[in-house]
């Protein structure tokens, strides 16, 4: 049942609901359109967007010629100097924006039956601080109990901060 739920072609309400719910103030993308492009006409192009999304549901739509993107960098700080004080940024057209924002709200309605319950972080109801919590609670109560143990922690690195900056130098462009 969850797969036919999540193979069904798309309604017009859930491709205007992916359009409207993004933010329309941004830059334009790589086809030099924005999102403020797409609420502001939505009703002059809907008819022809969804010819678009029903030859990407199909596996007709040429990819090629819609999947372009631009990588930028931009500043984590003010009179970033160094590489290091930069974040890459991809930027790809609105249209794989409105297809990946569509295929999220659809996912979202069945994560948490997708995913193990001690999951929390990045599923919509769940909160990454019951995590901390849980991890408080069997500390206290090895600390109780006299119980011996080995506690590993991990501390994650937001993505940006692995790029290869090294790679970066040598192939930057200015």
């Amino acid at each position: 049942m969850l797969n036919e739920f999540l193979e069904a072609p798309f309604s017009e309400e859930e491709i205007r609901a992916a359009v409207f719910e993004s933010y329309a103030e941004g830059a334009p993308d790589p086809d030099g359109f924005s999102f403020l492009f797409y609420q502001t006409f939505w009703d002059i192009i809907k008819f022809d967007f969804m010819r678009l999304v029903r030859d990407f549901e199909s596996g007709l739509l040429n990819l090629d010629r819609l999947n372009s993107a631009m990588i930028t960098l931009i500043p984590k700080e003010p009179d970033a100097t160094h590489l290091k004080k930069f974040r890459p940024i991809r930027l790809i057209n609105c249209s794989f924006k409105i297809f990946a924002k569509a295929l999220n709200n659809r996912l979202i309605k069945v994560a948490d039956r997708l995913t193990c319950p001690n999951q929390t972080a990045f599923i919509k109801g769940r909160f990454i601080l019951e995590s901390v919590v849980a991890a408080h609670e069997i500390i206290h109560d090895i600390h109780k109990n006299k119980q011996s143990c080995i506690i590993f922690k991990l501390d994650y690195e937001k993505a940006y901060d692995r790029v290869s900056w090294a790679c970066l130098d040598d192939n930057v462009r200015v």
